[in-house]
């Protein structure tokens, strides 16, 4: 009935497919686990991944070479047998009910999204940045989420109907992180196909040092920069994308280079904020601002020469 399919890189997947496991069997669901390993570098880890191979309807595959975020769950939906997929990603958790509370929700239905959640304030000050942007910008009731449902689309824990995702699958050209679920919403908003949302959120473990997440976060805006040098003439991708807007209006604007140039100079502030005690979700965003307007003020530098 279902194929839950969970890439992993550098991460321990096993109390999460033991979870999964439990889940489906005691509900007597027919399914498989894919869970394909992106190359990952800490061969301790992928020792202990192993054990989950010993177990039936288990796919446990580790590739050669890193081949990026999209293009592995396209390859994992090419594997799957059966019609629905869900998508998990591995740093989570499930709660009880997760499997059924998709299954149930099938009818009439070929993407749903459950939503996020996470756990109590982190004691380590390192975690709190990722932690209080989780909690502040991605837990999201799924009447929340219904509002904009395409807007709201995430990868991290969905269900898709398989022969509508290999019919638009994720856009293989972003290989590093970061909206590659953009994309997807936005095709998925072009073909009126309808996206349900539901409060079936997975908890997430992975919280990253306010370093990596930064990093990661500033990888996710070069993303979204290319994203936009592809669909500059698209209004309804850039209007659903407030950094994008923003930056629109700003390449229109007379003051533009002044506005850039501030902001630029402004980086080592905004970073001084995130790095500190008090990390301030508003510095993040300038942050992505100042980054988005010094890769356009390049590439129009690059382009005049």
């Amino acid at each position: 009935m279902i194929s839950v399919c969970i890439p992993t890189f550098n991460y321990n997947i096993t109390n999460l497919v033991f979870s999964l496991i439990e889940q489906c069997n005691n509900e007597k669901y027919n399914y498989e686990i894919i869970v394909i390993d992106d190359a990952s570098t800490n061969n301790q880890i992928k020792e202990q991944n192993k054990i989950i191979s010993e177990f039936e309807n288990i796919q446990y595959i580790e590739l050669n070479h890193n081949i990026g975020r999209s293009a592995i769950r396209n390859l994992m939906a090419q594997k799957a047998q059966y019609d629905y997929l869900v998508f998990i990603d591995a740093d989570s958790a499930i709660p009880s009910g997760f499997i059924s509370n998709y299954i149930n929700n099938t009818t009439n239905n070929d993407v749903i999204v459950g939503g996020t959640s996470y756990g109590s304030k982190p004691k380590n000050p390192s975690l709190y940045l990722r932690w209080l942007y989780g909690v502040k910008r991605e837990v999201k009731s799924d009447d929340i989420r219904s509002q904009n449902p395409y807007k709201s689309f995430t990868a991290n824990n969905f269900l898709v109907n398989k022969k509508l995702f290999l019919d638009i699958k994720f856009d293989e050209s972003l290989r590093e992180y970061g909206h590659e679920d953009t994309i997807f919403g936005y095709e998925l908003k072009k073909r009126n196909i309808n996206i349900y949302h539901i409060n079936n959120p997975l908890v997430h473990l992975g919280l990253e040092p306010s370093l990596i997440f930064i990093a990661k976060t500033l990888q996710a805006v070069e993303n979204l920069f290319y994203i936009y040098q592809s669909n500059k003439n698209n209004s309804q991708l850039i209007e659903d994308n407030k950094l994008l807007l923003i930056l629109k209006r700003i390449e229109k604007n007379p003051m533009r280079k002044l506005i850039t140039s501030i902001l630029i100079k402004s980086k080592p502030l905004f970073l001084g904020i995130l790095y500190s005690t008090k990390p301030s979700l508003i510095a993040l965003d300038l942050l992505k601002l100042a980054y988005i307007l010094e890769i356009s003020s390049k590439n129009i530098k690059t382009n005049i020469n």
